[in-house]
């Protein structure tokens, strides 16, 4: 069974008629999972509806299978470029100007159930005949033109990750897991969502998925360590908010998080890793960037007073050189790590390492961004053995990716981007820790033989400096997805290093 929030407001009439064919087109407002036999429900489903006692319209629909649910973007199959997706994961969010927070929220300072003011999680399982999870996103309802119009950009981000979500749910229920489901728009604005926490499906959520902005994640920690409700960030990957709060997950690694993982990761690989090279912009990013390797450096040898590695500071700029003579005059293999982000900045590094290779091998560490550069020339990757770190790789030569992406465009006739691997592995791992450990899953054993398309995951405790602990607080700061997936480009395409299954 589907019950499906009306977002827009009610209407008469015919009206009434396209106002909801619209917010069923868009997106399901809530869904429950794991009692309704979909596979034995007509194509075309059954609809009822009913108002609610705060006067919005609740849609009650026995939903079609995956494959002929229709394209909530309206976008024709004959439009498709199997080669270049649609991406979900680079919209600006263009902020409302904040509201005046709800009077309830304000006087209670967010704590809402008096569930417990001390954020500790016991060790002792907490299994429920099924679980309510409450999935938060910003689907920006309020700036669709009509019934028919176009899709505001801002709102595909959560669209996307919604349509994989969604296949996920199915997943779930075919493996008997007891979920109640339910799809809340955040509008990215945080006076949205400190009302949606008034909300009963919020107070009585075991779980959340969301929201996406930091000032959303912002409020969203704050409740989770508050009212000892799990909150699960699908998207954040930054780590300087959350404190004494093992109830808050972030399952996107952090910066932090990558540079750790690619420093052990050289260490294994490389016999003289102590001798890598820093190549990296000038300027405050550059440096920050440059501190968490030199961190990652001591970590991985378990030595913090290792000697720091080399580094070279470099600003591109007109009439820039970069003489690396001196820094690659070895005979053994050079890795050279390069922080940067930036087209520009990388391919004029790249060309200037690759004057050396061949009287000086090198091989080359870099960001996650650079899988998806297109000023740059490849011959560069190829010739300098580039190796990767990222949060997920769609492996397309994968049979489970292949799957995947023949359902997702038999569902919404276009091809899968990388929101929609991401709400269905992330979907379909909440799904599975709470069937197998419960409300409180962060704190259990991993799963086995996930079989998830583009990750893993691997939860740990981030613990906190002694200086950020409140007495009466315990020490972990929030929980974090450890895994971090290394792609290398052989052969003129990004290949998987370490396995995921």
């Amino acid at each position: 069974m589907i019950l499906v929030q009306n977002p827009l407001r009610q209407l008469n009439g015919n009206n009434l008629l396209i106002g909801i064919f619209f917010s069923l087109l868009l997106c399901n407002m809530g869904c429950g999972v794991g009692k309704t036999d979909l596979s034995s429900k007509n194509n075309q489903g059954e609809e009822s509806s009913s108002t609610t006692t705060d006067g919005s319209e609740v849609i009650t629909r026995s939903d079609p299978p995956v494959t002929d649910i229709p394209d909530p973007v309206g976008r024709d199959p004959k439009d498709i470029n199997d080669q270049n997706p649609m991406e979900m994961d680079t919209v600006k969010w263009d902020l409302v100007e904040p509201l005046t927070p709800p009077e309830k929220f304000q006087e209670s300072g967010g704590a809402l159930t008096n569930r417990g003011k001390i954020a500790n999680i016991n060790n002792d399982k907490v299994i429920k005949g099924s679980y309510n999870v409450v999935i938060m996103l910003p689907f920006f309802t309020n700036k669709f033109a009509g019934s028919f119009g176009p899709v505001p950009k801002e709102a595909r981000l959560a669209i996307q990750f919604y349509e994989g979500a969604r296949m996920a749910l199915r997943k779930l229920e075919m493996e008997g897991v007891p979920m109640n489901v339910s799809v809340l728009d955040t509008k990215a604005d945080s006076n949205v969502v400190k009302s949606l926490l008034l909300r009963s499906e919020v107070q009585n959520a075991d779980v959340i998925i969301g929201p996406v902005t930091k000032p959303n994640n912002m409020v969203l920690e704050r409740f989770a360590r508050e009212e000892r409700v799990t909150v699960v960030s699908p998207l954040n990957p930054r780590q300087d908010f959350a404190r004494q709060n093992p109830y808050f997950v972030q399952l996107n690694p952090s910066l932090e998080t990558h540079f750790n993982k690619m420093l052990a990761f050289i260490n294994k690989r490389h016999r003289n890793a102590s001798n890598a090279l820093i190549i990296s912009p000038t300027g405050r990013s550059g440096e920050t960037r440059k501190t968490y390797i030199q961190e990652a450096h001591k970590l991985a040898n378990q030595n913090p007073n290792i000697s720091p590695l080399r580094s070279v500071d470099f600003s591109l700029g007109e009439g820039a050189t970069l003489d690396l003579s001196s820094e690659l005059a070895i005979r053994d293999t050079t890795v050279v790590i390069i922080p940067s982000r930036d087209q520009g900045f990388v391919s004029f590094v790249l060309r200037e390492v690759g004057l050396y290779r061949e009287k000086n091998p090198v091989v080359v560490y870099g960001m996650p961004e650079w899988e998806f550069f297109e000023k740059v020339d490849f011959s560069y990757f190829e010739n300098l053995n580039i190796h990767l770190t990222t949060d997920i790789f769609v492996d397309r030569q994968d049979d489970l990716v292949k799957d995947f992406k023949r359902n997702y465009y038999n569902s919404y006739g276009m091809v899968p981007g990388k929101l929609a691997y991401k709400g269905y592995d992330i979907t379909l791992f909440v799904g599975r820790m709470l069937k197998e450990n419960g409300v409180y899953f962060q704190n259990q054993e991993r799963l086995a033989n996930q079989n998830f398309l583009t990750t893993s995951f691997d939860l740990e405790p981030v613990f906190a400096n002694e200086g950020e602990i409140e007495e009466g607080q315990g020490k972990i700061k929030q929980y974090e997805n450890q895994y971090i997936n290394f792609i290398e480009f052989r052969d003129y395409f990004f290949r998987r290093i370490n396995r995921i299954r």
